[in-house]
Parts: structure tokens; sequence; C-alpha cells
């Protein structure tokens, strides 16, 4: 018989973190046969077999296994290869700077063992985590009825989170195709999950406090480009686009004004490589702004395009005179660095 749940852990050069992750577990999973531990290691720069061995002493502890891609595949393929060695009932995908809750793995276990018809259509949980606690267990089994309860954004991101959920492996791989094809969203768990509900299956909210999540450094935070073009591919998904887009649209708006506006005035000013045809879509994309809470800011934008198209001889005068505000866009800006 498979065992009941695999936690399986994506990782990419994160030895420390890592490392605290399976100090969390391994006295939690002590003698439960019931739970196995792998690890998908996405082509570190120091393979986790060496960085394991080294920090439990020379040896990789026996209830650990161990995956490594021949190469990086990316965040979100690498959460999709995941369920593909998973040989569990359920797999809870646990980021490496996710911290476990004490008694996290009790509460899971208790919950994946519930007998009867409350669980027979359960394709996934999703418990509470430092970033949203769920006031009551509930189940879900249609996409607007899960959707209306994300009138606060925590309760959207907590469904986000990956680290919150336990998923029936079996049921995900049967949607592994969707998965792999939004990786690009970012969020191929997302995909599965919503279509969860398409195909009738429940997705089951538990109070149980299992894992917590911390605020990344700079330098491994999420790239808010990557973020706002990638999320809203999931509304092609049938049944998936309006109340998605409904929560997604302001948060999308935040993420996509700061780059745009910081980039928006080099553009103007001092980029000499951008054609006319350039100004006329950085006008066309500037109007929704206008409407919004970015509004000033946006029509300031907005006239020193249209200053540009209309008076090309003033982009030297202005350069000069607005040559300290000229802020380019960094490669943290442009990228992220979790895959």
């Amino acid at each position: 018989m498979p065992p009941l749940l695999t936690i399986a852990i994506p990782t990419f050069n994160r030895p420390g973190q890592l490392c605290a992750r399976l100090s969390e577990l391994l006295p939690q999973i002590a003698d439960r046969q019931e739970v196995k531990v792998i690890i998908v290691d996405n082509a570190s720069s120091q393979p986790s077999k060496d960085v394991i061995a080294a920090y439990f002493g020379g040896d990789v502890p026996a209830d650990i296994e161990i995956i490594r891609n021949t190469t990086n595949i990316g965040l979100a393929a690498n959460i999709c290869r995941c369920f593909e060695h998973s040989t569990s009932i359920w797999t809870w995908i646990l980021g490496d700077d996710d911290a476990v809750a004490p008694d996290a793995i009790g509460i899971v276990l208790e919950t994946l063992s519930r007998k009867g018809e409350e669980n027979d259509h359960v394709a996934l949980f999703c418990f509470s985590s430092g970033i949203d606690r769920n006031a009551e267990s509930e189940n879900f089994s249609t996409i607007e009825e899960l959707f209306s309860r994300f009138e606060d954004p925590l309760k959207f991101s907590n469904f986000l989170f990956i680290s919150s959920k336990v998923f029936s492996t079996r049921r995900f791989l049967e949607r592994a195709r969707l998965a792999y094809h939004y990786c690009y969203s970012l969020a191929p768990h997302l995909a599965v999950s919503i279509a969860f509900l398409q195909d009738k299956l429940t997705v089951r909210y538990e109070t149980g406090f299992v894992v917590d999540w911390k605020n990344p450094p700079e330098e491994q935070k999420w790239s808010c480009n990557l973020v706002a073009a990638g999320l809203p591919t999931l509304a092609e998904i049938p049944g998936a686009g309006e109340p998605l887009m409904r929560h997604l649209a302001p948060g999308l708006g935040l993420m996509l004004w700061k780059p745009f506006l910081r980039g928006g005035i080099d553009y103007v000013l001092f980029d000499d490589e951008r054609g006319t045809h350039y100004w006329h879509l950085m006008l066309v994309r500037l109007i929704p702004f206008v409407r919004r809470t970015r509004r000033i800011s946006a029509l300031i934008l907005l006239a020193l395009s249209g200053l540009v198209i209309i008076a090309p001889w003033t982009r030297p005068l202005l350069r000069m005179l607005l040559g300290g505000v000229r802020i380019r866009m960094s490669d943290s800006d442009l990228i992220n660095d979790r895959n």
C-alpha cells in the first residue's frame, strides 16, 4: 500500500533554508511509516545531497530521498516535477523557505486519515498559514463559491501559497498536462486547483496551522513584471476568467505600475533607440492608469510622452531639466531569483 503523505521540497541554491526545514520535519516524522520526504534539487550549484550530508554529520538521513535535476527547469516546472516523484496518496509541496509548525505533521495526518464521505471527493486541502488563518473548516465545490470568500486579499494569497496545500497526488497527475502548460503563469498548482472545481471535486479549507511565511530577502523576491504577466493567463481556464481577474486586478495594477513608471520616465527622456511607434504605445498603456489611484503620476508621464511626440525638439531640454530623476530598472526588477 502506498504511503499516505509525501512532503516534497523543491529547492534551488538555498542550503541554509533547506536544512532548517529538514530540522523541523525529521523529529515530527520519526517512526511514521506513512510519511515520506523527498527533495527535488533544481540543479543547485552545490548539490543538495552534499549539503544535507555535511549538515547531518556525513550521511543523508534514511528518511530523505533526494532527486537532482540535470538542468534548472525553472521553479514552476520543478513544482510539477515533485508530483511525478511522489508515490503517496497525498502530496504536500513545501517551500524550502517556509517554516513548518511544530505540530504540522500531526495536524495534516489527522486530517488526511479521516474516513467517510467528507473526504471522498476532496482533491485539495488548504490549511491555515502565516499568511492567513482559516476561521472555520468548509468545503467548496465551484469556482464562484470559492472565490466569493476572497474579499480580503490575504485570503486569496493563502490560496495561492503552495505550502499551505496538500494535493491528491493522483488527481493532480491526471491534470499534469494542464499544470505544465501553465508554468508560465508561475502558479501551475493554481491552474490545477481551479480545474478540480471545474470537475466537481472539492477544495476543503482546514483551520489547522501548518506553515509560516516570511517576507523573503530583496534579492529573492518575485519580479513584479513576471507575476503581472503570468498570473492573468490563468483567466483562460473556462469558468475562471471573471472571478479570478476580479481578485487579481487591484494587485496587478500596483505590480505593473512601479516598473512601468520607473522605466517610462527613462524611456521617454533618455532612450534614443525607441521609434515614434513606441511613444504611441506608451500613450495607450497609460490611459487606464489615469482612471486609477496612480492618476497624478500617470498624467505627468502622459504629458511627457505627448510632448515628446508633438514637439520632439523639447526632448533635450526635458532631459537636461529632469536628468536628476533618471532611474534605470535594475536586474532584480526584471527577473526573479527563485528558480
